[in-house]
């Protein structure tokens, strides 16, 4: 699938060099942003 950084296989150890997972967690970064809390108006009012 080759979905991941690039890696080194050397016998079962598998080895990935820091800049290549410093881009790949740069580039797969999900920001999320703070819920947003119901007031009980709409609390209410939604069910």
């Amino acid at each position: 699938m080759r979905i991941g950084p690039s890696f080194i296989k050397i016998g079962k150890a598998i080895l990935y060099p820091v800049s290549e997972l410093d881009r790949w967690d740069k580039f797969n970064l999900v920001v999320c942003r703070p819920s947003r809390s119901l007031s009980l108006e709409e609390y209410a009012s939604a069910g």
